[in-house]
């Protein structure tokens, strides 16, 4: 009885456990959504409450329907002409009957439950089976997705229990959230409005759809008769409202209407304002006026980090080959370091001549310096000469060796040069409209772009900009040009990564910009947010340099009157009763002299100037006297602020709007020394090549890094392409002739080292966390000796191991192993990839996500270290960043290294990355181990313990959907075993039964005997 009763409750257990699981492989938690939150992760989403469709899948059976917003929907019936939206479109008798049919799709971001893994055969099975595209991704775990209702019918079908949510594409969300707030508080006034409109891709007619917007806002309002609608692109609209003065309550609820209706189309992706001028900083300038050779400090600070020591430049590695595009304010062409007395400069005036170009190979252009000159706006240099300088740095070279001008050559001063002008620099405006289709200038008055060195780059980065100069031979982009402080990620923005993606060995360098006295999360503009890019932060230059500029080349006159002219505007001066006896004593600083005999034999500032609470080395950059600023540079409380280890207290600080690392590099850029413009004016000759005073001038600004670091990427492309990897010396036999951008910057980012200098004011950068200095400096100051390995300087070069063009899709994971076999000073292990554009509407640019892991035993003990673990403290993996590095001090020897990669999410697959790994002597142990395609089943033991490399993948194990769940594996077995025990105690109970039955019969035949 005890038996019978155990396995009755055994039998029991067994099926109310399987009935368990089985209701909770059907009613899973991602499915119900009361407790799942909204996507925050996506811009602004409206209440779930105001959505025209069903919010979400509830159940196998059960569909929202929420009251449809007329509002929203009406006029996009009244004015398209077309039935777009009916209530209650999920309602399965609507879905079925082919009358009610709607035929046209509609835009809806489409939620898959978290641990669904996006793998390419999973996008594949869902596109065929609803016959619709995955268009955009949006983190987390979300696409675009244009839907019919029989679309819609089959989505409910088929995927029910793969789907969080499904949220309708409302037109409030289309809108950009700064040109919303800006509109609401009216925050908004401009005579001129420039909106951007981008469509959704690849499924269009973008003629048509301009001119149904045009003729619905032509039948709305019909004052708009400066209204235009441009094509940039076949996906980009550009809308322009000239001559209406935006700026009264009436007006601007007027543009809101305007902008709301314009956004009803279904076929619109996103809206958002337009801002092509571009803002320049322009850095502190000093005359030179002395003839004695300088030596700069930026290439042995990059190179090295050992004063004079040039071992890359001694070896040959000068840029010789590559070519690197620059956009600036345009370029004396004339000067010495670009002047070709034999070849002309080739001016591309426009589209067609680009095309011309192009088709007659004149990429073998024979100019010494100036591969072409792209003419945007005009062929002037303006202002004061930004784009000459910029250009000197990376890539000026003097026209004879015995020049004492070679002293000041460019990083890479045998690179050939793109210079792409945007600055209007003629005095009645700039016209290309006419000539590229990218024009902005239209957009203005007159249809001219406003002269006085404003600077305009084209409406369209990808066409305009960056094609181009791919076109033309250029693989590194270099731009020193500023924007707004504030905003985010962008069409503009998306345009830079989506053109890296589609050109994975083309590198764009941005400068951060100048506003770090501002505070944090000041890059100037859109395009800092880039993430395949590199955007550069500035440090000092050595404190040598510094007091070899200030004791010979200042012109100390010019300095004493830009000091003049702070005190007047502090104390009035103009109005001329105004502080008289203090306006009077400034009279003085005319010339050096008088400057001594104003500050004293003390050299003490008698007045406070609002600048000097920003700069505390004001004592010396508003110094105008050499005694003074040679007091000041010899203070031994004030030495520490010249070191080439400190940021400049300018330079602009991150992180990006979405808190991903930026900057990415900090470069040598306060002070530099290069070209001096005289704007076309003077030619090159051997009467003024040697008279420095003529030919250079001193600035500063990330303007100034910026050129220095797309230098340093064109070395990096040489290396490669000359066959010096692997053994550090020249050769022929290379597979990398040509590396892709995200191994030139994995390089870069892997020499960067952490500053131990100034951060800010007093703070020195040990005083912070690792996460607070990235703020500051990304991963640090570049020194090219720590990654890139050259035979004849073993004793100064570090070894490299280097995986380039690698794919990885979710699930994979790649293993390299590794032992370092000498002492090292440390151990650096870098990740990049160039990840997928992300959409203007995501919170995280982020798309394609990997992780960088580094598993090893140190005396016994295991550990594991994950990419950018100083960012996270090394709590778990990055999931923000494309790049992830490891740096580890004082490295074990002879001990086996795992670094592994692992495709985390990678929902636009398969995904390409590269790896460099630096340290003193490295040596692999093993062979690379190629992909694991699916971890759920077995994985092949690489390290010693098959369940440590397991527990670094604990996502993989199970807890994640897939389309064959380990759980309904289980909830078989149990219900059959449940059955075999049921029928086994069936079986002995019956058997029991028959056998007490045939005794009772047996008893009862001998009582009836």
């Amino acid at each position: 009885m005890k038996i019978t009763t155990f396995l009755l409750l055994f039998t029991v257990l067994l099926l109310t456990s399987s009935s368990f699981l089985l209701a909770n492989y059907i009613n899973e938690e991602e499915l119900d959504n009361n407790n799942d939150e909204d996507i925050n992760e996506i811009h602004k989403p409206p209440s779930v409450n105001h959505h025209p469709i069903n919010d979400l899948i509830n159940d196998v059976e059960k569909i929202i329907k929420p009251k449809v917003q007329q509002d929203d929907y009406f006029y996009m019936e009244k004015i398209y002409g077309k039935k777009y939206f009916k209530k209650n479109i999920l309602n399965d008798n609507d879905l079925n009957n082919n009358k009610n049919k709607i035929e046209f799709s509609h835009p809806f971001i489409v939620k898959f439950t978290k641990k669904l893994l996006l793998t390419n055969q999973f996008k594949k099975l869902f596109e065929t089976t609803l016959n619709c595209k995955l268009l955009q991704y949006l983190p987390q775990h979300s696409y675009f997705v244009m839907l019919n209702n029989l679309q819609l019918n089959l989505l409910k079908k088929h995927f029910k229990k793969l789907i969080n949510k499904i949220i309708p594409y409302l037109p409030k969300m289309k809108i950009n959230p700064t040109l919303q707030n800006n509109l609401k508080q009216n925050n908004f006034c401009k005579d001129n409005v420039h909106l951007s409109i981008r469509l959704f891709p690849n499924l269009t007619n973008i003629n048509k759809i301009s001119n149904e917007i045009t003729k619905m806002l032509s039948k709305k309002f019909k004052n708009l008769i400066n209204l235009r609608l441009k094509k940039i692109s076949n996906d980009k609209l550009l809308f322009s409202l000239n001559n209406f003065k935006f700026c009264n309550s009436t007006s601007l609820k007027t543009l809101q209407k305007i902008i709301k209706y314009t956004s009803y189309h279904r076929h619109i992706y996103f809206i958002e304002e337009l801002n092509i001028q571009r803002q320049q900083v322009y850095p502190e300038v000093t005359v030179l006026n002395n003839n004695e050779p300088h030596k700069s400090s930026t290439k042995w600070i990059m190179e090295s980090s050992i004063p004079n020591q040039l071992p890359f430049t001694n070896v040959g590695l000068t840029g010789r080959n590559q070519t690197v595009a620059i956009s600036d304010s345009g370029l004396d062409y004339n000067h010495c370091f670009f002047y070709d007395e034999k070849v002309p400069v080739n001016f591309i005036h426009s589209e067609r001549d680009l095309l011309k170009y192009i088709s007659l190979n004149q990429n073998n252009n024979e100019h010494r310096k100036i591969k072409a000159y792209v003419s945007f706006m005009d062929k002037l240099d303006g202002g004061h000469g930004h784009g000459s300088h910029t250009t000197g740095i990376l890539g000026g070279k003097c026209p004879k060796d015995n020049s004492q001008l070679c002293n000041y050559n460019g990083i890479a001063k045998d690179s050939k040069i793109v210079f792409f002008d945007v600055g209007c620099n003629l005095p009645g405006g700039c016209e290309c409209e006419s000539t590229f289709n990218t024009c902005p200038c239209y957009l203005f008055n007159g249809n001219k772009c406003p002269g006085n060195n404003n600077l305009m780059t084209p409406i369209d980065l990808y066409n305009g900009l960056l094609l181009p100069q791919y076109l033309l031979g250029a693989k590194i982009s270099s731009n020193s040009l500023g924007g707004r402080i504030g905003e985010g990620y962008t069409q503009m923005t998306e345009e830079i990564d989506r053109f890296q993606y589609d050109y994975d060995d083309f590198l764009v360098i941005w400068s951060a910009g100048n506003s770090g006295l501002k505070g944090y999360m000041t890059l100037t503009g859109p395009t800092k947010q880039a993430k395949n890019s590199i955007i550069v932060g500035c440090s000092l230059n050595d404190v040598e340099e510094w007091k070899e500029i200030m004791t010979k080349y200042r012109d100390w006159n010019e300095r004493a009157k830009v000091l003049k002219k702070q005190l007047e505007k502090k104390f009035n001066c103009k109005c001329g009763t105004c502080n008289e006896e203090k306006c009077e004593s400034f009279k003085k600083l005319i010339n050096e002299d008088g400057c001594n005999e104003f500050f004293g034999p003390n050299c003490e500032m008698k007045y406070h100037l609002p600048i000097m609470n920003k700069k505390l080395n004001f004592n010396v950059t508003y110094a105008c006297s050499s005694k003074c600023a040679l007091k000041y540079l010899n203070d031994e409380k004030l030495k520490v602020l010249f070191n080439y280890q400190n940021l400049a207290d300018f330079s602009s600080l991150g992180p990006s709007l979405d808190g991903r690392i930026k900057p990415d590099i900090v470069a040598p850029g306060y002070y530099t020394l290069s070209t001096r413009s005289h704007f076309g004016k003077d030619k090159c000759s051997t009467e003024n090549v040697d008279n420095l005073s003529h030919q250079l001038k001193e600035m500063g600004g990330t303007s100034m890094s910026t050129p220095a670091v797309a230098g340093t990427a064109a070395i990096v492309r040489q290396y490669f392409e000359d066959g010096f990897y692997p053994n550090g010396e020249p050769s022929d036999d290379s597979k990398y002739r040509n590396p892709s951008a995200s191994l030139v910057k994995a390089i870069i980012l892997s020499s960067a080292r952490g500053m131990n200098g100034l951060a800010q004011r007093f703070n020195f950068f040990e005083h912070f966390n690792a996460k607070h200095r990235t703020i500051f400096e990304g991963f640090g100051l570049i020194n090219l000796s720590n990654a890139l390995k050259l035979k004849e300087k073993p004793e100064m070069t570090n070894d490299l191991f280097v995986v380039d063009r690698k794919e990885i899709s979710t699930t994979d994971i790649h293993l390299y192993q590794l032992e370092v076999t000498e002492y090292s000073r440390d151990l650096a292990i870098t990740l990049v990839w160039t990840d997928y554009p992300a959409s203007p509407l995501a919170s995280l640019a982020l798309v394609n996500d990997l992780d960088l892991i580094l598993e090893y035993k140190e005396n016994g003990k295991s550990k594991r270290i994950y990419g950018n673990h100083l960012y996270t403290n090394n709590r778990a993996p990055d999931h923000m960043n494309n790049v992830e590095k490891i740096l580890i001090n004082n490295p074990p020897i002879k001990t086996k290294l795992n670094i592994i990669v692992r495709g985390y999410s990678i929902p636009h697959g398969p995904q390409k990355y590269s790896l460099v790994v630096n340290a003193k002597q490295l040596s692999k142990v093993v062979k690379e181990k190629e992909v694991i395609q699916n971890p759920t089943k077995e994985i092949v033991a690489f390290s010693d313990d098959q369940s440590e490399l397991l527990a670094t993948i604990p996502e993989l194990r199970d807890d994640v959907v897939t389309l064959y769940n380990w759980e309904f594996s289980l909830i078989i077995v149990s219900i059959g075993l449940a059955l075999l025990v049921s029928l086994a105690v069936n079986i002995v109970l019956g058997v029991k039964s028959y056998l007490k039955n045939k005794q009772q019969y047996v008893n009862l035949e001998s009582e009836q005997q």
